[in-house]
């Protein structure tokens, strides 16, 4: 699916409705009964998401439970839980791979809230998972450690001696950041370039958000960090960083979240979900991450640039990813 277009041009999709109850009011209705609900999350934008839960439990009077850790990680809980018959969690939030692995397990189901008709479609790439917000995967420059070298603007750009065991980079070997950055730039620039790429032999830190990274680099001790989001100058604002959205295309990365097949709070986890695409609540991660819905002020003018720029193209999640990370460890060895 190719995403080199602007945001204002993204066409609505329209999303159905079905869930435990009938109609919205019995949602809600049902979903104070409940009284509580737990969303296995990503541990990226946990500000955010706990200030949106803690607005949620006033609203409704519902206690939100987040538990944060990797999507690998909460996706193996995920199917534990379903095949031991006791499941916790009511709605699991990731990246489209590991979504995408229990949507095959069959422990996904759609969330469907009135709130996502106003999804950007563009986002809403994966059936049975509803968007949430999108990262935004550029180039992220320590200023300082540049010297005369001129800032990259270009992913070709980074194909550079001067960079040679000056750069860092999430894992590409696997699923997650760094390896949806491997499968997109592999597509779109080839394997020539992903050969010189590894050739200036970037150190591989970490896999999950990118937090490490950023910090190694916002510390000094990287000039580069290939693929780094946007987020990284307002978590480090006293680093001298500037993000810079490649002239290829930055990479979107669309975090979305689904209901947890037999879940023991499905109103709740709807009404959570529901309320987590309100305008006002995108607006919030927009600091950091792109909003999935239309009418959502997008606050950080980084974000605002993303939104604009072009994306290269991601990797549909229905296809086999596990090729790429076969010549991601041809190239960068085995983990």
């Amino acid at each position: 699916m190719k995403l080199a277009v602007t945001a204002i041009a993204f066409v609505l999709a329209a999303s159905g409705s079905a869930g435990a109850a009938d109609n919205w009011d019995q949602v809600i209705a049902a979903a104070k009964k409940e009284a509580a609900v737990t969303m296995y999350c990503n541990n990226g934008n946990a500000a955010q998401l706990e200030a949106a839960a803690a607005s949620f439990q006033k609203l409704y009077g519902i206690e939100v439970t987040l538990s944060h850790a990797d999507g690998a990680t909460n996706a193996q809980r995920v199917m534990a839980e379903a095949q031991t018959g006791h499941v916790k969690g009511d709605i699991f939030s990731s990246g489209l791979g590991p979504l995408n692995l229990l949507n095959k397990a069959g422990y996904a189901v759609a969330l469907d809230p009135p709130n996502a008709a106003n999804i950007i479609s563009a986002f809403d790439v994966l059936k049975t998972a509803t968007p949430l917000f999108v990262n935004v995967y550029g180039i992220l420059v320590n200023t300082s450690r540049l010297g005369s070298i001129k800032a990259p603007t270009s992913w070709a750009a980074l194909i550079n001696p001067a960079f040679a065991g000056q750069m860092v980079m999430q894992d590409p070997r696997v699923d997650s950041g760094g390896g949806v950055f491997f499968i997109s730039t592999y597509d779109r620039l080839g394997r020539s370039w992903e050969t010189a790429l590894a050739a200036l032999h970037p150190t591989i830190n970490g896999t999950g958000s990118g937090e490490a990274a950023e910090e190694a680099t916002a510390r000094g001790d990287y000039t580069v960090m290939i693929a780094g989001r946007a987020h990284a100058i307002e978590a480090y604002p006293q680093a001298p960083l500037k993000w810079i959205a490649p002239a290829e295309g930055s990479i979107a990365v669309p975090v979305a979240m689904t209901m947890v097949k037999g879940a023991p709070h499905p109103n709740a986890a709807r009404l959570w979900a529901n309320y987590l695409l309100r305008p006002d609540i995108q607006s919030t991660f927009s600091t950091s991450v792109l909003p999935v819905v239309k009418n959502a002020a997008i606050k950080s003018p980084l974000m605002k640039l993303g939104a604009t720029g072009k994306f290269l193209e991601v990797l549909p999640p229905s296809q086999d990813r596990t090729k790429y990370f076969a010549y991601a460890k041809e190239l960068y060895g085995a983990q």
